[in-house]
């Protein structure tokens, strides 16, 4: 009886892995309008992927299909794809969530893929925080680091740094983050923050208490990865009150693991 019903089992996962793949070859098909035998075809091709890649053909069928659904072509999405599945073994992550990752990132900052998955691997490497922590922490202040002319580069490394540092949830970090560089962003367009009561000239007087000048030739706010620059040079040789004044000033309580 364990043989029979070990066999049964193992039958209803087989029939259940065929209908995924079948499903989403199917959408893939739909998305890309490719004949019946065409995708069959395709099917074959991401069999023997999966298994130079050592992964699943249903796991390979599916992330395609998310990214044909983005409007990249065949040859875009095999590129793509190996590109996920390295970055998804070296992160210990599913093809799924590196799929999204990636995705997020890519779109956000119009960087290669490449580009991010090396950058993530190497801060990986040189830091204490995975590369999914920083792809994780990423999702959430991309935007707000591309709007505001901040590198993939400072911005990933400023995540590292920190998750290294505190051991924060990438979340966490990546939120805090998000909602520093869109605070400063209010208070260097409008001179406020909506949020809070601070002006221009707090942020200004702040700084220029721990000698660093925040506004360029026009009176404006210097860049936010600028002064962040600068306050981290001089950060170490401040006392515990000046760290927290900066902080709050700068960036409220919302990033407590500045101070």
């Amino acid at each position: 009886m364990t043989i029979f019903y070990g066999g049964l089992q193992q039958l209803t996962n087989a029939i259940t892995y065929v209908q995924n793949l079948d499903n989403a070859l199917n959408e893939i098909r739909i998305v890309t309008s490719m004949t019946a035998d065409e995708a069959v075809r395709l099917g074959k091709e991401y069999n023997q992927l999966a298994k130079e890649m050592s992964v699943t053909t249903t796991e390979i069928a599916g992330t395609a299909a998310s990214l044909f659904r983005q409007g990249l072509d065949n040859s875009q999405v095999e590129e793509r794809m190996r590109n996920i599945i390295q970055y998804a073994k070296i992160s210990s992550i599913s093809l799924e969530e590196s799929n999204k990752i990636i995705t997020a990132t890519a779109n956000a900052t119009g960087e290669s893929v490449e580009k991010i998955i090396n950058i993530f691997s190497q801060l990986g490497d040189l830091t204490a925080a995975g590369p999914e922590e920083i792809g994780e922490a990423l999702q959430r202040v991309a935007s707000a680091a591309e709007n505001s002319n901040i590198s993939l580069e400072k911005s990933a490394s400023w995540i590292a740094t920190i998750s290294s540092i505190t051991r924060e949830s990438p979340s966490t970090i990546g939120r805090s983050l998000n909602s520093a560089i869109s605070r400063y962003e209010s208070i260097k367009k409008t001179g406020f923050n909506s949020e809070d009561p601070t002006k221009l000239n707090d942020v200004v007087l702040a700084l220029s208490q721990i000698g660093i000048k925040a506004t360029d030739s026009q009176g404006q706010l210097k860049d936010f990865s600028e002064i962040l620059d600068l306050i981290g040079s001089r950060f170490s040789s401040l006392s515990k009150n000046e760290k927290a004044y900066i902080a709050t000033t700068m960036f409220g309580k919302i990033c407590h693991f500045m101070q």
